[in-house]
Protein backbone atom coordinates (compact mmCIF):
# COMPACT_ATOMS: atom_id res chain seq x y z
CA UNK A 1 0.00 0.00 0.00
CA UNK A 2 1.41 3.43 -1.02
CA UNK A 3 1.25 6.47 1.79
CA UNK A 4 2.35 9.88 1.82
CA UNK A 5 3.62 11.22 4.94
CA UNK A 6 2.92 15.23 6.08
CA UNK A 7 4.77 16.17 8.56
CA UNK A 8 3.77 20.01 10.16
CA UNK A 9 6.46 21.87 12.03
CA UNK A 10 7.17 25.53 13.60
CA UNK A 11 10.19 25.62 12.08
CA UNK A 12 12.22 25.26 15.25
CA UNK A 13 12.86 21.98 15.51
CA UNK A 14 15.54 19.21 13.45
CA UNK A 15 13.35 16.86 10.93
CA UNK A 16 16.22 14.73 10.07
CA UNK A 17 15.67 12.69 13.36
CA UNK A 18 12.21 12.15 12.09
CA UNK A 19 12.29 11.83 8.64
CA UNK A 20 14.97 8.88 9.52
CA UNK A 21 11.96 6.88 10.84
CA UNK A 22 9.82 7.25 7.62
CA UNK A 23 9.11 4.20 5.64
CA UNK A 24 7.18 6.81 3.32
CA UNK A 25 8.05 7.30 -0.28
CA UNK A 26 6.17 10.59 -0.55
CA UNK A 27 7.25 13.37 2.44
CA UNK A 28 5.58 16.10 2.55
CA UNK A 29 6.97 19.19 5.26
CA UNK A 30 4.05 21.59 6.24
CA UNK A 31 6.62 23.91 7.86
CA UNK A 32 4.68 27.42 9.88
CA UNK A 33 7.35 29.63 9.89
CA UNK A 34 7.89 29.73 6.20
CA UNK A 35 4.40 29.30 4.72
CA UNK A 36 1.27 30.96 6.21
CA UNK A 37 1.36 30.02 10.02
CA UNK A 38 -1.47 27.57 10.26
CA UNK A 39 -0.09 25.82 12.99
CA UNK A 40 -1.50 21.94 13.97
CA UNK A 41 -3.89 23.39 11.06
CA UNK A 42 -0.79 22.61 8.60
CA UNK A 43 -0.99 19.48 8.93
CA UNK A 44 -4.41 19.29 6.65
CA UNK A 45 -3.15 22.35 4.20
CA UNK A 46 -0.34 19.73 3.52
CA UNK A 47 -2.56 16.64 2.59
CA UNK A 48 -3.16 19.05 -0.67
CA UNK A 49 -0.15 18.20 -1.71
CA UNK A 50 0.27 14.56 -0.81
CA UNK A 51 0.53 11.88 -3.70
CA UNK A 52 -1.35 9.02 -2.23
CA UNK A 53 -5.13 8.89 -0.72
CA UNK A 54 -3.74 6.75 2.68
CA UNK A 55 -2.22 10.00 4.70
CA UNK A 56 0.15 9.35 7.94
CA UNK A 57 0.31 12.61 9.90
CA UNK A 58 2.81 13.27 12.63
CA UNK A 59 3.83 16.80 14.21
CA UNK A 60 7.69 17.69 14.90
CA UNK A 61 6.99 17.08 18.73
CA UNK A 62 6.89 13.70 18.50
CA UNK A 63 9.46 10.61 17.17
CA UNK A 64 7.34 7.05 16.29
CA UNK A 65 9.14 4.30 15.42
CA UNK A 66 6.64 1.10 14.60
CA UNK A 67 5.69 2.27 11.15
CA UNK A 68 4.19 -1.33 10.35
Amino acid sequence: MKASAVLVTRGDVDMEPILDTLPYEDIVIYDNSVRDDLGIYGRYAGISEAKHDVIYAQDDDLLFTEHD
